[in-house]
């Protein structure tokens, strides 16, 4: 797909204020039932009007036609409700799951802040950058403590409490 409007699956077709089906089967008033069509597939179907087709852009359609029933309509947006709830539901556990594992690296940080707060102490030959100390990891290679990273450490363990 290229990006331009005739390759979008952006349009409805109508008839009889009902949208036509994926595929062309049957007609419903709910637009998310509606099929999808490119500009191309939809003005071949509305041809000249003979047939009494229209065509609408999906983001110009109403969720419901004039001669949807009421209660499929009800009933439609009942079934929105519940999935949209189920989705809501889901990711308030991610929300819960993600604030656990936010606290959990905060405290994880807290006494690399503390060692931060050592070197920031007046006095003595401690050094107030660069390199504390450096050690061989088999998988990443060396690795090096700083006391910038020990600072940023204590930076977010500070901050992770703030809304």
């Amino acid at each position: 797909m290229t990006g331009d409007t005739e390759e979008l699956r952006e349009w409805l077709l109508v008839k009889r204020d009902l949208y036509e089906r994926p595929g062309h089967q049957g007609y419903t008033g709910i637009r998310d039932n509606a099929g999808r069509f490119t500009l191309a597939e939809a003005k071949d179907s509305v041809r000249d009007g003979q047939y009494g087709v229209t065509l609408i852009r999906l983001a110009d359609a109403p969720e419901f036609t004039n001669a949807s029933y009421d209660d499929v309509a009800r009933e439609h947006l009942r079934a929105k409700i519940a999935k949209l709830q189920g989705e809501l539901a889901r990711a308030a556990a991610h929300i819960a799951h993600l604030e656990e594992r936010a606290l959990k690296a905060e405290e994880a940080l807290e006494p690399f802040g503390a060692i931060a707060d050592i070197f920031d102490h007046a006095g003595g030959n401690r050094p107030t950058t660069g390199e504390i100390h450096s050690w061989a990891d088999h998988r990443v290679g060396e690795r090096v403590l700083t006391v910038e990273m020990l600072r940023a450490a204590r930076s977010l363990a500070s901050e992770g409490g703030k809304e």
